[in-house]
């Protein structure tokens, strides 16, 4: 078994080929490849926090099982990743266990590698003004993909302290000829924007209908409970919807908890998978005009495609802590 830490998965995965990775996982959920349980979530009471659970299968090509733990410690004990915990990866034939991954670093760079590929796939080709909203690590991943996809001239960072958006772009360092601003609030930061991204851990909305423009694309990646939504009531009804997992957006899309609870049916807005689109099996973007929405819940066989393949780089490369269990 193989233990593959952070700066060795960065090392392996560049955001080009991430994303490439995700294209083959959303094709094998979409084409019925997949086995993906509902993530579960376990409290263990207040001030000591909670653990989240993935696990499943992806078939094709990648053949192999994972299983993915997540801890949720309290804000104040919070030490590092807000998603720190391990990706377990085990070969399909015969169910053992080959590697070990930092879950922090694979949960932000295979999130950032979805919302790039769901943003080629739906977003205008000439789509050059980029709103982040969060300044946390999803943001700094979702930084490093998401140029990959669109040539990005200006991009505009919001974040509930400002000072730490700040330092993220004094980190990040933007490419030449990009234009970066920190903006005081979301609707400045959105304003006229082609393509939005949501990746805070907002409880409540951050972001309304108003903020967003015709033919505008919107990625809603920080929401990942049934109880915290980043986007106002009435939101999805801007333009069709789509998922990386119906079953698990269905379930567990606080987004959609709130419309359902306010009386009116999700059905209707939710156009399917991004899987299906990219398989040609269904429309995406069908005008300039037209708003698209792209609900990220995450589902484990993105975990599960993006540590298959660093494991096989890391076998390739000699690279990782081995050991025999």
């Amino acid at each position: 078994m193989r233990i593959l830490d952070g700066p060795t998965i960065h090392a392996l995965a560049p955001p080009a080929d991430a994303i490439a990775w995700m294209r083959d996982a959303m094709l094998l959920v979409s084409g019925g490849e997949t086995v993906m349980p509902l993530r579960q979530v376990h409290a263990y009471g207040e001030g000591v926090g909670a653990v989240g659970m993935m696990h499943g299968y992806a078939g094709g090509a990648l053949r192999s099982a994972g299983v993915k733990l997540i801890n949720f410690p309290p804000a104040e004990t919070r030490q590092g990743s807000s998603h720190r915990g391990l990706v377990i990866l085990y070969d399909g034939q015969g169910l053992i266990p080959v590697a070990l991954l930092d879950a922090g670093v694979v949960t932000a760079a295979r999130t950032a590698a979805a919302t790039a590929l769901a943003t080629d796939v739906l977003a205008r080709s000439d789509a050059s003004i980029l709103a982040v909203l969060g300044a946390g690590e999803q943001a700094r991943a979702h930084l490093a993909a998401l140029p990959v996809v669109r040539n990005f001239r200006r991009i505009r960072l919001w974040a509930r302290d400002p000072r730490r958006a700040e330092a993220l772009l004094r980190d990040w360092g933007a490419p030449d000829g990009v234009s970066v601003q920190v903006t005081d609030n979301v609707a400045a930061a959105t304003r006229d924007a082609d393509v939005i991204c949501t990746v805070t851990s907002a409880k409540d909305p951050i972001l309304d209908a108003a903020h967003v423009s015709a033919g505008a694309h919107v990625n809603l990646v920080g929401s990942s409970s049934p109880a915290a939504r980043e986007v106002e009531g009435g939101f999805l009804r801007l333009g069709p919807v789509f998922v990386d997992s119906l079953a698990s957006a269905a379930a567990q899309a606080a987004e959609f908890n709130s419309e359902r609870a306010a009386g009116l049916p999700i059905e209707p807005l939710v156009r399917g998978e991004i899987g299906a689109v990219l398989a040609g099996a269904l429309p995406g973007r069908e005008s300039d005009a037209e708003v698209t929405i792209y609900k990220s819940l995450g589902v484990i066989a993105q975990d599960i495609a993006f540590a298959r393949r660093v494991f096989e780089r890391a076998v390739a490369a000699g690279l990782g802590e081995s050991f025999s269990l």
